[in-house]
């Protein structure tokens, strides 16, 4: 298979849709891969974002799957960070039901911010429940600090009970998170811990809500604006370009005229839509919530939490790749570079590569906006494509 110029030699690729996953599987024909691949796309593209990288790691013997993202192309699913993370576990579960045991994940903006949520066994459960059960249970512990200060200044047995009573409640709490994120990992996340090996996340956003531009305007705006925005410039713009793309054959049946549409992007709830962006719990939000829980120890060993917060956040292998000019990262603004890295770091073993492209990687050395497909340029820039392949292969 010649593609761009470049041959691919012997490669088969195949739809699949099981559960929540509609994706495309890339092998090469008579191959044996003992090694996985598992590519997921950022917001408006779809899997075929990865196709050109996907032939050219099938080539250097790894099996390959990429998916599309909720409410993107042919996943009807609603786009939910819960649900994001969930599709991505799901593809894991798969690829180990195929026999591979040795997973590595390629991530991009929207999408590696799922994957981040994944390698904590996240899912809708997590994103509906823990932070209030979370708030609940130090919000008591703050009563109990007020009633231990009561005391000290002036004793009394019914100060005395309501602080076994608050400590009790404490003890209560605490018990149901523990059990609560317990329950949730085995569904998925622990099953899946041994799999996935290493990392590749590509222009992970620290706020997604920031990244998208405009995001607060458009809440406020009434929702046929919205639409009429979305479809008549970042839609006409980014349909405009994928035309272009050899290995993209974008269809105008596609676009759904009673949604809003971005690209590959099909979203019919729009309100709900914008309502869920400007209020969606971050992974950095997430992030300092176990932190924050793994500091409380009631036993005076290792908690749950800290077993939980060092083992899936911390120990696994990442690489972040990010670019200088990233229109969406904007890491050339005040004190944005600084604060990126500082979130990439705060995920543990992390090592970061920064480029001179945009939001996605650009051929050669030239500066390109915001292209609708990444993986074309990605590929013809050899110095990112081996950074990346030689960090799986040295983790895998």
């Amino acid at each position: 298979m010649v593609v761009n110029g470049m041959d691919f030699g012997n490669i088969i690729q195949q739809d699949m849709q099981t559960g929540m996953i509609s994706g495309t599987t890339t092998v090469c024909e008579n191959s044996r891969p003992a090694k996985a691949l598992l590519f997921v796309h950022g917001i408006s593209m779809n899997r075929h974002s990865f196709d050109l990288i996907s032939k050219k790691f099938a080539n250097e013997g790894y099996f390959c799957l990429s998916i599309d993202l909720p409410r993107h192309y042919k996943n009807e699913t609603q786009l939910r960070m819960g649900i994001i993370s969930e599709t991505i576990l799901q593809s894991v579960a798969y690829l180990k039901q195929k026999g591979f045991s040795n997973i590595g994940i390629v991530s991009h903006s929207l999408g590696a911010v799922g994957s981040l949520f994944a390698s904590l066994g996240y899912n809708s459960n997590f994103e509906n429940e823990i932070y209030s059960l979370s708030e609940d249970f130090l919000r008591c512990i703050e009563e109990e600090g007020k009633l231990i200060a009561q005391y000290q200044q002036q004793p009394s047995n019914p100060l005395m009970d309501k602080m076994k009573e608050k400590g009790d409640e404490i003890a209560a709490r605490y018990k149901n998170i523990k059990q609560f994120i317990l329950s949730q990992l085995k569904l998925g996340g622990i099953s899946q811990k041994l799999g996935v090996r290493c990392f590749v996340f590509i222009s992970p956003p620290v706020n997604v809500k920031n990244a998208i531009p405009g995001l607060r305007i458009f809440s406020r705006m009434p929702e046929k604006w919205v639409k009429s925005i979305f479809n008549n410039t970042f839609h006409k713009n980014s349909t405009s370009r994928a035309k272009k793309e050899p290995n993209i054959q974008w269809d105008d049946e596609l676009t759904d005229k009673n949604a809003l549409n971005w690209l590959f992007l099909k979203e019919p709830e729009v309100r709900v839509f914008l309502d869920y962006l400007l209020n969606m719990k971050e992974h950095v939000d997430y992030i300092q919530l176990i932190e924050t829980l793994a500091k409380i120890n009631f036993s005076g060993g290792k908690t749950l939490f800290q077993y939980y917060y060092e083992t899936y956040l911390l120990f696994r292998p990442k690489l972040f790749v990010y670019g200088k000019a990233d229109l969406f990262l904007r890491p050339f603004f005040g004190k944005n570079k600084q604060r990126l890295e500082g979130y990439y770091q705060s995920c543990g073993n992390a090592e970061i590569y920064k480029g001179t492209f945009s939001h996605t990687v650009p051929e050669g050395n030239k500066l390109q906006k915001i292209s609708p497909v990444m993986t074309p340029m990605l590929v013809k820039n050899e110095k990112t494509f081996n950074k990346i392949s030689d960090f799986l292969s040295k983790n895998m």
